[in-house]
Formats: structure tokens, C-alpha cells, sequence
């Protein structure tokens, strides 16, 4: 992605409910000029909510 970072977004109850909320996420990455994004859907629970690399 251009930036070059890991977004986590939830928390999520559900496999099923973090995939129906994707839609509206990448929308915002994109309106604040995200390009290549690819989402990855699992769990987890990061210290860090937006790693830049």
C-alpha cells in the first residue's frame, strides 16, 4: 500500500461481522489516498493500531 503501513481496525465478535464492516474501511483508507490495499482478516490483539514500515 502506498503508505506503506498495517492498518487493525475492530474489535470484531465474529469472522463474519469484521467482513461486513471491510467495505467501509477500505472506503476511508482510499478517500485519505491509500492505493494497493489488500486486507487480511484475523485475530488478533496489536499493541499498535497503525504500523508504518
Amino acid at each position: 500500500t502506498q503508505p506503506r503501513c498495517t492498518y487493525y481496525f475492530g474489535p470484531f465478535d465474529s469472522f463474519n461481522e469484521a467482513q461486513s464492516h471491510q467495505p467501509g474501511y477500505i472506503e476511508d483508507l482510499q478517500e485519505e489516498g491509500a492505493e494497493g490495499i489488500t486486507v487480511e482478516i484475523k485475530q488478533c490483539q496489536p499493541q499498535i493500531l497503525t504500523q508504518e514500515w
